[in-house]
């Protein structure tokens, strides 16, 4: 193929639009094929120029296994291309501990239909994926949706001395069964969270993994605090994040702010394989919901200590903090000039 590849993409959920429009609006016009999402989700997506095959590309860029499967199962008019795999977390792994083979959703698995190339936030999704698929080509190009945050760091209010107090947000995961490391923490701590929200020591937001958006306003009406829906605004304007399971904390950490992370008794029945929780952990640690307030003050005065925690974790997780979007792009160019 001399031409450039004409990439179409397929992105279902908010958090996939996230990771994936990040490289799309990298790619040149003439790559730019089509971007399958809802209308509500296309954050004007729709007025950038692509080229005409769009629908009718040579590959299809996908972030989840769930749009892996609408792109290759499903008749969606996607049938039948190569697909480009971008793990859209931070590289977690969960096994069935019968067989030890990794779950669909999760890096390391088996079950990833017509994925003709990977693209890898770190080196332990690469070497989960190469183990499952040693045919299949592995790029590590860290985070395209962290790309604008890497290159233009950013300062909260409280930093350039416009607030009186930090920001403390929170973000649970959804409470997905598939593992005991894959729940949400909200269970266990729902009850010191009138505490947390409403201390003198900070003001205090909520946030939530997309899946449990709905119940996470509610119980964040409930509580009188405000309901953050876009992560990125989290980004901009928080000062510590509290979290459970999810892959939002590590990228939060990694902008060198400190992070609180909740642990549940079921966490602690989860092997030891892979980045969370116990090998890299960017920041405190706290185990009983007593304890979280505590924890918070603590994780605020970021001691020396906590930072070379943070900063050993973060090095591991996100070995490349910036231009992962031009990373992506130059490898499915050059997988595209060899394709077929």
């Amino acid at each position: 193929m001399g031409r450039l590849p004409v990439v179409d993409v397929l992105a279902g959920h908010p958090h996939f639009v996230r990771h994936t429009e990040a490289v799309w609006r990298a790619m040149p016009p003439e790559m730019r094929g089509a971007f399958y999402t809802t209308r509500a989700l296309d954050p004007g997506l729709s007025e950038l120029a692509r080229n005409s095959r769009g629908g009718r590309g040579d590959l299809t860029l996908v972030c989840s296994y769930g749009d892996l499967v609408s792109a290759t199962i499903n008749d969606n008019g996607v049938n039948g291309r190569p697909v480009v795999f971008m793990e859209h977390g931070a590289g977690f792994t969960f096994a069935d501990p019968t067989t030890g083979i990794a779950y669909s959703s999760y890096s390391g698995s088996p079950d990833r239909p017509q994925v003709a190339l990977f693209l890898n936030p770190n080196e332990y999704v690469s070497r989960a994926n190469a183990r499952a698929h040693p045919s299949t080509p592995q790029v590590t190009i860290g985070t395209p949706a962290m790309d604008r945050w890497y290159n233009d760091p950013p300062t909260t209010p409280y930093q350039r001395g416009e607030a009186e107090l930090p920001t403390v947000a929170l973000s649970f995961h959804w409470d997905c069964a598939l593992a005991p490391g894959t729940r949400s923490t909200y269970r266990h701590f729902h009850g010191k969270l009138d505490e947390v929200a409403h201390s003198e020591h900070w003001n205090f937001v909520g946030t939530a993994h997309p899946r449990m958006r709905v119940q996470a306003s509610l119980e964040y009406n409930t509580l009188g605090v405000p309901f953050v829906e876009n992560p990125d605004d989290i980004l901009a304007t928080a000062d510590l994040l509290i979290f459970d399971a999810t892959s939002f904390g590590y990228e939060f950490a990694s902008l060198n702010r400190p992070v609180v992370v909740m642990n549940a008794p079921w966490y602690r029945d989860e092997p030891d394989d892979g980045i969370r929780f116990w090998q890299h952990i960017p920041g405190i640690q706290v185990d009983e919901p007593s304890d979280l307030h505590e924890a918070v003050l603590d994780a605020l005065d970021d001691t020396l200590l906590v930072q070379h925690q943070r900063q050993a974790a973060i090095e591991a997780v996100y070995p490349y903090r910036g231009d992962a979007a031009a990373r992506a792009v130059a490898a499915i160019t050059e997988f595209g000039r060899t394709f077929g």
